[in-house]
């Protein structure tokens, strides 16, 4: 008698467990997929101008318009790695350096106070920099690197 009490409990309870798994993958398959739209992003390059001086009618329409003429200049970051006071001592140091680093050197003139500077090439990023002038400061003759601003364009 318990045996069959317990028979007919187990089919219930797995009728009733099996009904409402259908339901759940019935009701998912029924629902529609999202979908998440991302706006298309425009270069302010890429747009084209048609009237290159609108007719401003209120204020509202003017700050629109000042804020898209509103372009971060790129800023790019210098590893200097010496400064002399003449050309031949600049030219010295890379001749006797340039094969300790992978990295070509550039020699550039500072109108301010005559001085020739030898630098990296410009990195974008500061941590590209950062990086790169961690690594070279290992080396004895480059121990005083350091990062400068460049000039932005």
């Amino acid at each position: 008698m318990k045996s069959i009490l317990y028979f007919l409990l187990a089919s219930v309870l797995l009728a009733v467990s099996c009904t409402s798994s259908e339901d759940s993958v019935r009701e998912l398959a029924s629902q529609e997929p999202e979908i998440i739209l991302f706006e298309e992003v425009v270069k302010p390059d890429s747009v084209k101008k048609e009237n290159p001086k609108p007719a401003v009618t209120s204020q509202s329409e003017k700050t629109e318009l000042d804020s898209t003429k509103a372009i971060k200049p790129i800023e790019k970051f210098y590893i200097q790695l010496g400064a002399f006071n003449s050309i031949e001592g600049a030219k010295t140091f890379i001749e006797e350096n340039q094969s300790k680093i992978a990295y070509l050197m550039n020699i550039t003139h500072r109108e301010s106070d005559k001085k020739y500077l030898v630098r990296l090439k410009p990195f974008s990023f500061r941590d590209e920099a950062e990086l790169v002038k961690n690594s070279i400061r290992q080396i004895v003759v480059f121990k005083d690197a350091f990062i400068t601003p460049g000039e932005k364009r």
